[in-house]
């Protein structure tokens, strides 16, 4: 194998261990979650249509910061075309903002 071959499965190894730790985190109901979708979606119409608020000022070209009391929050997030709900206080966390 070549050395770049090494190098990317190295980085890769080394990169997976946060990626799935964030991947498996649950968030709780009434959490900051990390709201995932399409780079085409509009992310403030997809959490209002789905009960709850963005977090913040801006948006990520795939993801937003929002928060929603609702139970469901999660299951209609995903069923008006989210493609994944991660633990907010993990990642603002992860960006140095503490809670």
């Amino acid at each position: 194998m070549s050395l770049a071959t090494h190098c990317f499965v190295l980085a890769t190894a080394f990169c997976a261990g946060p990626v799935l730790s964030i991947a498996a985190a649950e968030p709780d109901t009434g959490d900051l979650v990390l709201v995932i979708a399409a780079p085409f979606a509009d992310m403030t119409s997809l959490v209002d249509l789905s009960g709850g608020r963005i977090v913040g000022p801006n948006t990520g070209v795939i993801g937003a910061l929002a928060i929603s009391d609702s139970p469901a929050f999660f299951e209609t997030l995903k069923e008006n075309g989210a493609w994944g709900v991660a633990d907010g206080n993990l990642i603002a966390q992860l960006c140095g903002i503490l809670l």
